[in-house]
């Protein structure tokens, strides 16, 4: 598990938030310096309307972090969906955000842990 933490902090990455049809908030700049992502794109629906943006990074080179874990399963189909069109999916993890909600309120303050 410790391999898994350190391989989402190190890689190129990009970062999915998702306001889930506008009923949760969160800071994207926070959890983007949290994510160690280099970019962090935010929608309201990305398991619906929106769905095209994650299909977009998923067709990309760097790692994707989608903050969703309710709809991973979905996102999992989705890179599969992508391989076998283009024959390449970036890697993909998820990560539910939505009952760690604290560290991506507007006042926190995520700082990375030290050893």
């Amino acid at each position: 598990n410790n391999e898994r933490v350190k391989l989402l902090m190190t890689a190129y990455k990009t970062l999915l938030l998702c306001s889930c049809d506008k009923s949760q908030s969160f800071n994207p700049e926070a959890l983007q310096k949290a994510a160690g992502a280099e970019q962090v794109i935010a929608v309201d629906q990305l398991c619906g309307s929106e769905m095209s943006i994650a299909a977009e990074h998923l067709g990309a080179s760097n790692d994707v972090l989608i903050a969703c874990g309710q709809q991973a399963a979905l996102f999992e189909r989705l890179a599969e969906d992508v391989y076998a069109e283009i024959q390449h999916s970036a890697p993909l993890h998820t990560i539910d955000i939505r009952d760690r909600a604290g560290w991506g309120a507007p006042d926190a303050k995520p700082e990375k842990r030290k050893k």
